[in-house]
């Protein structure tokens, strides 16, 4: 390590990832041991919310959010934001003075998060659709312009007690942890240069090791620095629209996905529609069926087949076609992470705008055997279920049809609040050995037809926040489609409350 940035690391690298609630104190607020404290020096834990810093700019916000948000008993917030607005933009200063002085009104303490770096901090998705690039980390250029923004922040904001802290970099993902403490820590530094007061935030560095990440917390040479984690364990239930594998899952219990092939069940062909027809199936669940994967297929077509608009029911009831299909049976979300899992020998399968109805449907072309395929659906046995789909082809051959996959369960992992600590216990070793305090600066889940578990878990992953006496940000207030994370969303062009049963356990941890 450079011993010109005079940092001292402690890591704990693993795989994976309350004293009272207070409203506002006269004074900064900063670290003391394992605790944040007022200028008075009574314990602060912060909880409260993540909010777009974007969405005050568009006007998708205002200050009867921070209202709401200080109502429900929340005593902060964080603050996402992107680098563009400040960049030589004084309007972006300005906004964020307007939002401060609302957060000053209603009495709710701010963290600024900058989300996004110039060049791309990270390879994840969020990052690379609006970066374009994941190159901050080999480029000196971009980190001396992101250095340059945390100064001029700094300057700008080193009065307004209101800010509880600075959150450097959200998601960094560097080559080492070297380049991680070279960069946060001259960051920090250019910082103190501006601002001695406010309390500094470092999350972990996401060391991507392949298929896998290391999570990192590196402590650098500043006592006011609180050291930061997300927790998003298990993916696949906190992630449930995202594609790549998703599994069935059960909270406290199990990740469970497709296991033995036990049977499958076809509709008839349709090899010569030059308009829409629709393909039924209908069958019970054979007795020991525990998983069904529904399919569209498309064998030995020289010509093209269309399919679109798929509708899964158990009895009379519609099914959710589980992520990455959660609101999109339709295939109206283009991106790639809602589409479903395709497998092809040969010959293509893509989205596209000849649709039934809507703007989307799937498309196969010139293929000797394809298939796209839902992620695993839990059944009943003996069951009745039905699965349609409306198809259309041109010069095809051989067989384009829908079909029912009938599996044993394979259990991929047991999930329970033990191994959810399990997953946190590296910051909790590093707040020890280290005697500083820990932010949780994300956690959360996007809706699932299981609501319930994502009700134990969150739930769970608070108490144990209590326990260890975390703070807390919940991601997040608002997301501007009703499947989304947010406690909020859009209806009829209104923000209203869209998950009051995720609300009521968040404010009792307030």
């Amino acid at each position: 390590m450079n011993r010109r940035t005079f940092l001292k690391l402690c890591m704990a690298a693993s795989l994976g990832f309350f004293g009272c609630l207070e409203k506002q104190q006269a004074g900064f607020l900063r670290v003391y041991g394992k605790e944040v404290i007022t200028a008075s020096g009574k314990p602060v834990r912060l909880a409260g919310f993540n909010v777009g810093y974007e969405n005050f700019r568009e006007g998708s916000l205002t200050e009867e959010d921070i209202k709401r948000i200080a109502e429900w008993g929340a005593n902060s917030l964080r603050l996402w934001m992107d680098y563009k607005p400040f960049e030589y933009k004084e309007d972006g200063f300005e906004l964020l003075d307007k939002i401060l002085s609302w957060c000053e009104k209603h009495k709710l303490y701010v963290i600024l998060d900058m989300h996004f770096a110039p060049g791309g901090q990270n390879p994840y998705d969020f990052v690379i659709q609006r970066e374009g690039t994941y190159e901050f980390w080999d480029n000196k250029e971009y980190q001396q312009r992101f250095i340059a923004l945390w100064a001029k922040i700094a300057k700008r904001c080193a009065g307004r007690e209101i800010i509880a802290g600075y959150d450097l970099l959200n998601e960094g993902a560097p080559p080492d942890v070297d380049t991680y403490a070279r960069v946060m820590g001259a960051t920090a530094e250019a910082i103190r240069s501006n601002d001695s007061k406010h309390i500094i935030i470092l999350e972990d560095a996401r060391l991507l090791k392949g298929s896998t990440t290391e999570f990192a917390l590196v402590r650098i040479e500043d006592k006011n620095t609180m050291y930061s984690i997300h927790v998003y364990y298990p993916h696949q239930l906190t992630h449930y629209l995202k594609g790549g594998g998703r599994a069935v899952v059960t909270y406290p219990g199990e990740i469970a996905t497709a296991g033995e092939f036990i049977s499958q069940v076809k509709s008839q062909s349709a090899n010569s529609t030059a308009s829409w027809q629709k393909l039924s199936l209908g069958a019970a669940a054979p007795a020991n069926a525990e998983i069904v994967l529904a399919q569209c297929v498309s064998a030995n077509n020289s010509g093209a087949a269309w399919f679109d608009d798929l509708e899964l029911k158990e009895g009379s009831a519609a099914l959710e076609l589980p992520a990455p299909l959660v609101s999109n049976p339709s295939f109206e979300a283009a991106s790639q992470s809602m589409q479903w899992r395709n497998r092809s020998i040969d010959g293509s399968i893509k989205l596209d705008a000849l649709a039934h109805a809507g703007r989307r449907s799937v498309k196969f072309e010139k293929t000797s055997k394809a298939f796209v395929e839902s992620a695993p659906i839990k059944v009943s046995p003996q069951k009745q279920y039905s699965f349609s789909a409306w198809v259309k082809t041109e010069n095809a051959t051989g067989d384009n049809y829908i079909a029912l996959s009938w599996h044993k369960k394979k259990i991929l992992e047991r999930i329970d609040k033990a191994a959810l600590e399990a997953k946190m216990q590296y910051a909790v070793d590093f707040m020890n050995r280290c005697n500083v305090p820990i932010y949780v600066g994300e956690f959360g889940s996007q809706q699932n037809p299981a609501e319930a578990n994502v009700a134990n878990w969150i739930s769970d992953v608070l108490e144990l926040f209590k326990k260890y006496n975390f703070s807390w940000s919940y991601w997040q207030y608002f997301s501007p489609y009703p499947t989304g994370f947010g406690i909020t969303s859009l209806a009829k062009g209104k923000i209203e409350l869209s998950r009051p049963e995720i609300l009521e356990l968040l404010r009792k941890h307030f």
